[in-house]
């Protein structure tokens, strides 16, 4: 059973990512999902066939032709994220 501290700290985390996306923010979020749940390496194309992939393949192509994302606000997360979790271990 996962700690309920574990779980906000994860949704915390995904909505914050989720925040940090711009256009196309629901398909690249989702892409992510795909990407990070999938057994091994794939291709987008294979991603976008996953059942973490809920939308069309073709808004795969639309998501990351269209898509943005705030790089800094991405990585500031990601440093919080690993300085937090050092820490508490």
């Amino acid at each position: 059973m996962l700690k309920p501290e574990y779980l906000a700290t994860l949704i915390q985390f995904r909505q914050e990512l989720y925040d940090s996306l711009g256009l196309r923010q629901d398909s690249l979020f989702e892409l992510v999902d795909a990407a990070l749940t999938a057994p091994h390496r794939s291709t987008l194309v294979r991603l976008s066939l996953t059942a973490a992939f809920r939308r069309l393949w073709s808004s795969t192509c639309d998501a990351l032709a269209d898509g943005s994302v705030d790089v800094a606000a991405v990585r500031a997360l990601f440093m919080r994220t690993l300085v937090v979790s050092g820490v508490s271990r």
